[in-house]
């Protein structure tokens, strides 16, 4: 038995310091040019003023990445690019570090977007989004957006992953207590 253990030991050993040699590729953190006001609005497809109204992360558990998508819902107010409805939805990632732009519920940005083949927007740190505030300058000309839209819901996989993990664990206890029962069990005579 103290054999097994030592060479469990000597394999894991062994294993951690082939991986400490292997060559490694350096962690980045995001990294933008500085756009001006006029390129900004050139790059996006949409270009619009609103209210972060809801700013939703799905919930990943410990799994969670800086590169988790985050949805952020817009009440909007002024469109001065593109069709732009109401009630934009718009994608960023988590962190800022992975260029995902930290939006907050309840403050007023100046969005810059791109349209995905999937017809989702998406935006990042890099595409000149900024809260409004009385110096801001905005874009030339403005207009009104477009009528509210309906959005289908999100499924909520994170409780759904969380409900299927905790009834499997009460599964697997359910069986160990099952089988300690059985071995407590005195023999039938």
């Amino acid at each position: 038995m103290a054999m097994r253990w030592l060479r469990s030991l000597l394999v894991v050993g062994l294993l951690a310091g082939f991986g400490a040699l292997l060559p490694s590729t350096p962690a980045c953190a995001c990294s933008c040019g500085a756009l001006s006001a006029e390129e900004a609005v050139a790059r996006a497809d949409v270009v619009f003023v609103g209210v972060a109204v809801e700013v939703t992360v799905p919930w990943r558990g410990p799994l969670s990445s800086s590169g988790d998508p985050v949805t952020v819902t817009f009440d909007v107010s002024t469109v001065y690019k593109g069709d732009v409805p109401a009630n934009a939805r718009v994608r960023t990632v988590r962190d800022s570090a992975t260029c995902g732009y930290p939006f907050v519920a309840g403050q007023r940005y100046l969005v810059h977007a791109d349209r995905r083949t999937d017809g989702t927007w998406t935006t990042s740190l890099c595409d000149g989004n900024q809260p409004v505030d009385a110096a801001t300058v905005l874009p030339a000309g403005g207009y009104s957006p477009g009528p509210a839209v309906a959005y289908p819901g999100e499924w909520p996989w994170g409780v759904l992953v969380a409900a299927a993990l905790a009834a499997g664990a009460l599964v697997v206890a359910g069986l160990l207590f099952r089988a300690r029962r059985r071995r407590a069990a005195p023999p039938a005579s």
